[in-house]
């Protein structure tokens, strides 16, 4: 899971959660802040984010995308994408 939040000093961070399935149940675990302040392009970040599950061997067991922007709520209907790294 990721979010972006930018603080007052308009400096803008990602934060890295991973989300999993146990025997137990569902699990989330706060990884780290990334710095995005002078990579704010949709390119840098997807990069990050493809490297973020690369670097936890996790990028062939993700199986949703999901947005909470309200920009993409205005739109009718957005085709799903899917990177190719």
């Amino acid at each position: 899971m990721v979010d972006e939040t930018t603080d007052a000093s308009n400096a803008a961070q990602l934060a890295l959660v991973l989300r999993y399935v146990t025997d137990i149940g569902v699990k989330e675990r706060f990884v780290r802040f990334e710095d995005v302040t002078s990579g704010k392009r949709a390119d840098d970040i997807a990069a990050l984010i493809v490297g973020f599950l690369e670097e936890y061997e996790c990028l062939d067991k993700v199986v949703a995308q999901c947005y909470d922007d309200i920009c993409q709520r205005r739109l009718p209907r957005v085709a799903p994408t899917q990177w190719q790294y």
